[in-house]
């Protein structure tokens, strides 16, 4: 198969929108799995919902209680100043419909926030607390904003992806720390990106390999490289599921990637889209950025034999082929 045809195949088979690879349910749990075990930033909302209580009924006496309610706002923002997971409670996320961000609330003085909650929760309390109060407050409303935002914390899955797919394809991830290591090992793997950036700096010089792609990018250094049999496979991967912005820079990376030709057929440069952004640029053709995109892809692809686009199935078929001597 070359490398057109690899394409064909990871169009054929495309990326699901489900990937148990990028799950982070467990990693994500910020609530206790028993609720008659609390954790500290369960204690620590309830706490501030009793607070919050305490400051509206103190607001509906007669008398004056401004020292009572200022105890109890200097208790809250000890709390907003102390608890991780904070920023996902009721009250936090009421800061956004004020144009509040909790980064902003906590750049403020001492005296600022103070201020500011002052203000806030009692427009919370006209707003939002008797509602609550009426509906139940429930932790898994900690829960559910945190999840919220889990899509934006992918941190080494991509990685784990990949060091799993090549173990299941018997490339293990070993301590190699020298040329000679990798050289001589029929099939491994290093990661430049992170503990072996060292080593891919010597094998580059002593092979020859100019990887111009860095020179463009900063200094920038690919995901892997991989060694199979005589194959050396130098990848990046960017896991994508929508267009815009800086995603659309991503997928320009993707591309000049693959935009690079060494003199040696052994050389190959692997562009790994992991995630349903590849279904869209390929499977459902469109107009714009991503035209241009695919359009430029299967130019570069067309003169420079030894690169590759792929997605997961791709990237396992790649493997396959260079493993059993197959990879042209």
């Amino acid at each position: 198969m070359n490398n057109l045809d690899i394409l064909d195949f990871c169009t054929q088979n495309p990326e699901p929108a489900y990937d148990p690879f990028y799950s982070k349910a467990e990693s994500s749990l910020i609530i206790s799995k028993d609720n008659g075990t609390l954790n500290d930033l369960q204690k620590a909302n309830r706490m501030m919902i009793e607070s919050i209580s305490g400051i509206s009924a103190l607001m509906s006496c007669p008398e004056d209680n401004s020292s009572a309610i200022d105890s109890l706002i200097k208790k809250i923002a000890s709390i907003l100043d102390s608890c991780d997971g904070i920023n996902y409670s009721e009250l936090v996320s009421y800061f956004s419909v004020n144009d509040v961000s909790f980064s902003v609330y906590s750049k403020l003085s001492k005296n600022d926030k103070l201020d500011f909650l002052s203000e806030i929760i009692k427009e919370y309390i006209k707003d939002r607390h008797s509602i609550y109060l009426q509906y139940g407050y429930t932790d898994t409303s900690l829960q559910s904003k945190a999840d919220s935002f889990a899509h934006k914390k992918s941190g080494p899955q991509g990685s784990s992806k990949i060091e799993s797919i090549l173990a299941s394809m018997h490339v293990i991830y070993k301590p190699i720390t020298t040329y000679i290591q990798f050289c001589s090992a029929s099939a491994c793997y290093i990661k430049p990106d992170l503990a072996d950036a060292h080593l891919f700096k010597e094998i580059l010089a002593k092979k020859r390999i100019r990887f111009d792609w860095s020179n463009a990018h900063i200094g920038k250094v690919p995901d892997f490289c991989i060694k199979i049999h005589d194959n050396i496979l130098i990848g990046e991967q960017k896991h994508m599921k929508e267009s815009g912005g800086g995603q659309d820079k991503q997928v320009v990376e993707l591309v000049d990637f693959i935009d690079q030709k060494e003199n040696s057929n052994y050389i190959k440069y692997i562009s790994f889209l992991d995630g349903v952004l590849f279904n869209q640029i390929f499977n459902h053709p469109s107009k714009g950025k991503m035209e241009e995109q695919r359009s430029k892809i299967y130019e570069i692809l067309n003169r420079n034999e030894n690169s590759y686009f792929v997605n997961t199935a791709g990237f396992r078929r790649l493997i396959s082929l260079a493993s059993s001597k197959n990879l042209t």
